[in-house]
């Protein structure tokens, strides 16, 4: 008896350790803070909205729009959610949470499970429908490679789940592989169908590559849609090191600006949340059961008065928006691209780089240029590469490419060379012709592995 009762003690004990790893917040009366709200127009919900919140990976719905979701439900306006990837590569939550405590094939296919039911729990507690959830089962920490290496080649292989296709048997569609131009089209074909009169998602500027991916893949979708469905468009930061701030549980306070981004537009929008719609929106990010266990502190954060959006379009002879060197010090990323200055001569699209810590030998940096064209769709637009490479005597060999085929290697039209830290690239406006706006980016690699990247940028043309 006395052992029984001891194995029960210590099962006691274990559920409540247990409740405190998923739970671990404390009562709403337990903060005593002064909120100073952040300023921004409010996003107002109409009975008429059809909103379509894209969410990279099954928790970011619920951490950015929760409050949104609520009201629109109230109100009786239309709902879609749509998640990229299943979060089957969080290998923190692997780790901790399969049956042999490691990184496997099954144990990141099993996740992607548990997520998927934890996002339908939380959307279900805001008051949507299955139905109103799509599930396109893209690769978890892929999504920004097939960006850049598989629009139109062959598809992007998961060495997480072993797949080169959605496979889950709850995706919108089973067999699709995983190619840029399919992510494309499922974007577009829902969007088509379902005719958003708002669409929330994320930046091509956060520091998570899917989300960098899900606002790349969401823009360039409307973009082609552009002369049939015009919606308001609402983008949320996610991830930093330290934010929210601060990065803890206290529903009393605001959720702010973020300030680990230089040269950022302030085209701030707010939705401010009722009593009501905090609490379910605590409710539903208690449903990321495996996430809340994982990173209390960061998922718990999102749990404020007011979720915050901003709109951001750059534009030529400008510096772009860059993550601080603040940031990627924190981040012990070295070197890194610490400025960029995008603009335009008689001929030229030129970029000035500056990489922090000097751009050495054996140091290959791309910038990748993705037009959007007047008269043509973005599957069929050309996706540019330069690539430039510092040699064992100092030189820089310069060449461009498109999906992949080399088209001029140090010629006419195409330029760069280095002083003083700064890279100086320039690119004939003959290969641009005809485009109103190109997605853009900055990559470092050392020994063939990329060691740093700016974010993404949709910079749009002044002509």
């Amino acid at each position: 008896m006395k052992k029984l009762k001891k194995i029960l003690i210590y099962i006691l004990i274990f559920y409540i350790f247990e409740l405190a790893l998923v739970f671990p917040f404390p009562s709403r009366e337990a903060t005593n803070n002064n909120p100073v709200p952040p300023t921004g127009e409010t996003i107002n919900i109409d009975k008429s909205d059809r909103i379509l919140v894209i969410s990279p990976h099954p928790d970011d719905a619920a951490l950015s729009s929760s409050g949104i979701i609520r009201e629109a439900v109230l109100k009786g306006a239309t709902v879609k959610v749509v998640y990229i990837t299943c979060g089957s590569h969080n290998t923190t939550t692997m780790v901790k949470d399969s049956l042999v405590h490691t990184v496997t094939p099954l144990s990141g296919t099993l996740l992607g499970e548990t997520r998927h039911r934890e996002a339908v729990c939380a959307m279900k507690s805001l008051g949507l429908e299955e139905k109103d959830l799509i599930f396109l089962g893209f690769p978890d920490f892929g999504t920004l490679k097939i960006w850049t290496d598989h629009f139109n080649n062959t598809p992007y292989f998961s060495g997480v789940t072993m797949h080169d296709k959605t496979f889950y048997s709850f995706v919108y569609k089973k067999g699709v592989p995983f190619t840029g131009n399919n992510e494309l089209k499922l974007l577009e074909e829902i969007i088509k169908d379902f005719k958003p009169t708002k669409i929330i998602y994320t930046p091509t500027i956060d520091l998570n590559s899917d989300h960098r991916a899900t606002g790349l893949f969401t823009e360039a979708a409307l973009f082609d849609l552009r002369n049939e469905i015009k919606p308001e468009t609402f983008q949320y930061f996610m991830h930093a090191e330290g934010w929210p701030i601060p990065e803890k549980y206290d529903p009393n306070l605001y959720i702010s600006k973020p300030n680990y981004i230089s040269n950022l537009s302030e085209k701030w929008s707010l939705f401010f949340l009722t009593k009501e719609e905090e609490e379910s929106k605590e409710i539903a990010i208690q449903c990321h059961k495996s996430q809340v266990k994982s990173k209390p502190n960061f998922m718990l954060s999102f749990v404020r008065k007011n979720e915050l959006f901003f709109r951001e379009e750059e534009k030529l002879n400008s510096y772009m928006p860059l993550w601080t060197d603040k940031e990627m010090e924190k981040l012990m990323i070295s070197p890194f691209i610490s400025s960029v200055y995008i603009g335009e001569s008689k001929n030229n699209i030129y970029y000035k780089i500056k990489v922090k810590r000097g751009f050495e030998k054996f140091t290959k940096l791309y910038i990748f240029i993705y037009p959007e064209e007047a008269n043509k769709s973005f599957l069929i637009s050309p996706k540019y590469k330069i690539s430039i490479a510092r040699t064992v005597k100092n030189n820089l060999n310069v060449s461009l490419e498109n999906n992949g085929k080399l088209i001029i290697c140090k010629k006419e039209g195409l330029n760069a060379n280095s002083k003083n830290l700064l890279l100086d690239v320039q690119i004939n406006k003959k290969y641009l012709k005809g485009t109103t706006s190109f997605f853009t980016a900055v990559q470092l690699e050392q020994a063939d592995l990329r060691v740093s990247e700016s974010p993404w940028w949709n910079v749009f043309c002044q002509n």
